[in-house]
């Protein structure tokens, strides 16, 4: 969802996609609240690999719709699953929250043994510091 040019906002909530910042060439996407961001990573793979984005439709300024398909796959069990035969739907709605429904349709013949990982991470950085000001002290990572 993050990978994606997008831009929602609900009040002080507000979501930014994969959207060029002024310069500062850090990766600003995420869900921040007033000037903190809390959602740094959300991502989607099917058995290790990126969904291939069809489309992303933004519904209003608080609803969004991205549609993915599977690329070329090697499955769990050997065989292999030719592009486009599963499609992945991601709708995502701000109001209070960040509310994300997925839809995972297969198109084939057969039972496909898959693996759907959802990546999300959240890093808490304030907005002031991922823009490049300066900052006598930084936070730690941690697992």
């Amino acid at each position: 969802m993050l990978g994606h040019n997008l831009l929602l906002k609900s009040d002080e909530l507000f979501l930014v996609g994969n959207v060029p910042t002024d310069g500062s060439r850090e990766d600003a996407a995420g869900l921040y609240a007033r000037d903190t961001r809390y959602l740094s990573r959300f991502s989607v793979t099917i058995n290790g690999a990126r969904p291939e984005t069809l489309s992303v439709h933004t519904h209003d300024a608080t609803h969004a719709t991205i549609t993915n398909a599977n690329p070329g796959l090697t499955l769990t069990d050997g065989a292999a699953l030719a592009p486009h035969l599963l499609s992945l739907e991601q709708s995502v709605k701000l109001d209070d929250s960040l509310r994300v429904m997925a839809i995972l349709q297969n198109f084939a013949k057969r039972v496909l043994p898959i693996t759907l990982t959802f990546q999300i991470a959240a890093d808490f950085r304030d907005l002031f510091d991922i823009r490049g000001f300066p900052r006598d002290q930084h936070g730690r990572w941690r697992r």
